[in-house]
């Protein structure tokens, strides 16, 4: 690692990842989060473990806390963890193998810190070569090396697989479970970023284009969007209230779920699986995604106040093009 910089690689397999970094074992599970399932093998126990934490949260924060803490390891196995750093303190880049040759990327950070995963970057990048740029020339660990290797190779074709192409297909909804949040629903603590940034987020964070895409400042009490899409692009900040957990499903799996605090503004870019174009001769294709069905859910939000956005694209012709951030 260069000397002088700031960047930290972290800890990726068997051991704990704290918020702030790795810690040297898992904490020890309090009388009160004992009954938990703090361990989860599954992504369904996982939401259920996650669902009972909320719940604590409300009536003894620094036992949910210890609880959180310690899930995130399983978190991060399940969610098949290959690779993270903190380009900068506090802010986090995480790079996730959902199954062989699918490459998802989460950027977690301070809600008033710049975005580092930039548009430009996820087009013009590879996983490896984003992460050698974030990391001021670092070499990415072996694990995110060989996920690279499998996404060259995996899933490709001549021809398109199931490329679900029909009209009827394009149809997608998003859909919350409450209407945008008042200043009464708003929860008494607030972070850096308010429900009074709700006019910011619309013009300055929020989707601009794409085939589908959704803007949701000052809102509350969860939410979905889904759509069969080449690419999927979600963004959430919490101001108020305690966590909320998101959840990515990719042909009706789950494929990834974390809890998100007040105070972060947390980004995903998701890919289908890809084929080649090649004409007759491949030479002269063009590789692209398949349209698969991607849904992203807000969930564990109840008493929470958050800005969210979605987009997803299908229409777009290449990877080269599906990967430009709308």
């Amino acid at each position: 690692m260069k000397s002088g910089n700031s960047i930290r690689l972290l800890c990726v397999a068997g051991l704990l990842l704290a918020a702030n970094g790795c810690s040297q074992g898992p904490s020890e599970e309090s009388s009160a989060t004992a009954e938990l399932n703090l361990h989860p093998t599954t992504f369904e126990q996982a939401e259920l473990s996650l669902k009972q934490i909320d719940e604590l949260q409300k009536i003894d924060p620094a036992r949910a806390q210890t609880a959180l803490t310690t899930i995130q390891a399983s978190l991060n196995e399940l969610n098949h963890l290959v690779a993270r750093l903190e380009p900068e303190p506090g802010h986090f880049v995480s790079f996730y193998e959902s199954e062989p040759g699918l490459i998802g990327i989460s950027e977690t950070g301070p809600a008033e810190g710049t975005r580092l995963v930039t548009s430009d970057a996820v087009r013009q990048l590879s996983a490896t070569e984003l992460f050698q740029r974030l990391a001021h020339g670092v070499e990415p660990p072996e694990s995110l090396v060989r996920a690279q290797a499998r996404e060259v190779t995996a899933h490709l074709s001549e021809l398109p697989k199931d490329n679900d192409s029909s009209i009827g297909k394009n149809v997608a909804c998003s859909v919350s479970n409450q209407h945008p949040l008042t200043a009464d629903g708003v929860a008494s603590v607030e972070q850096p970023l308010t429900s009074g940034d709700g006019p910011w987020w619309s013009a300055n964070v929020c989707y601009k284009s794409g085939d589908f895409r959704g803007c949701f400042p000052n809102w509350g009490g969860g939410g979905f969007a889904s759509a069969s899409a080449k690419t999927s692009f979600f963004q959430v900040a919490p101001f108020s209230g305690d966590f909320v957990s998101v959840r990515f499903q990719y042909e009706g799996a789950t494929r990834f779920t974390d809890a998100v605090f007040p105070g972060s503004w947390s980004g995903w870019w998701w890919h289908s699986d890809s084929f080649w174009d090649c004409c007759g001769i491949c030479a002269c294709g063009t590789k692209d995604y398949n349209r698969r069905s991607h849904r992203w859910d807000i969930l564990n939000a109840a008493g929470d106040g958050f800005h969210w956005t979605h987009a997803f694209k299908w229409s777009c012709g290449d990877t080269f093009s599906c990967d430009q951030s709308p």
